[in-house]
């Protein structure tokens, strides 16, 4: 089981979409999309991408800053998708946001999503260790698996280099043009069944965080997670 940062693009004038593109290597898997924009949740209309496919994203969670006016989504394909490269793109309801942003996150060895991390808005959580975080998983139906998180400082809050609660980051700060490292991904082998939030610490005590994530089950004899890769 592998989990891998594709790539990711952003976009500080208003729009309609914004898109990234992406190389699926060989024997292809589950891709885990990240949108942002500087509008409201309901402005979030859907990822589509042009592989010809036939492949199809559902939006899992949102979360919106309402103090620092931006806001935050996780969609995932509904079944494992081939290899190739294409273009993932995110719409939104209308074309008077700007600060738009998508991430691509790649998981391989995995049956499916286990459980979904609930978006979580936290005004000014401070700099202590583990402050910012997800929802809760809830006891988790079956492991092993693997967790996979991001968390934007939507009001241009900045985060450590290190994550936080035995994750470790993933790929690298993205969407620094929208505001100072507002993105930060990580990920993290679960090997329990126990309820779990991915948890990062900020680096500053008076910005504002949405954090979402998801928990994906490894496949039967697949090997153990292999976290942190970037594809390029």
């Amino acid at each position: 089981m592998a989990v891998s940062f594709l790539g990711s693009n952003q976009q500080t004038s208003t729009g309609s979409s914004v898109g990234v593109s992406v190389t699926v290597p060989a024997g292809g898997g589950y891709l885990e999309v990240y949108v942002t924009t500087g509008g409201a949740t309901t402005q979030f209309s859907g990822v589509a991408d042009n592989s010809g496919n036939g492949n199809l994203y559902t939006i899992q969670s949102s979360a919106e800053d309402t103090v620092g006016t931006q806001s935050l989504a996780r969609y995932t394909s509904n079944a494992s998708v081939a290899a190739g490269t294409f273009t993932v793109t995110a719409s939104f309801a209308n074309s008077t946001q700007g600060a738009l942003g998508i991430a691509v996150i790649l998981v391989t060895g995995s049956t499916g999503q286990l459980a979904g991390l609930a978006a979580n808005f936290q005004t000014t959580p401070g700099t202590g260790v583990g402050a910012v975080t997800t929802g809760s998983s809830g006891t988790l139906s079956s492991q092993p698996s693997v967790m996979v998180a991001i968390t934007i400082g939507s009001s241009g809050g900045t985060l450590s280099t290190s994550a936080a609660g035995g994750s470790t980051q993933l790929g690298s700060t993205i969407w620094g043009a929208l505001k100072a490292n507002l993105g930060f991904m990580e990920t993290q082998a679960l090997s329990a069944t126990t309820s779990i939030a991915a948890t990062f610490t900020a680096g500053s005590a008076t910005n504002n965080f949405i954090s979402v994530g998801g928990i994906w089950q490894q496949s039967s004899g697949a090997a153990p997670p292999l976290m942190g890769q970037i594809l390029t």
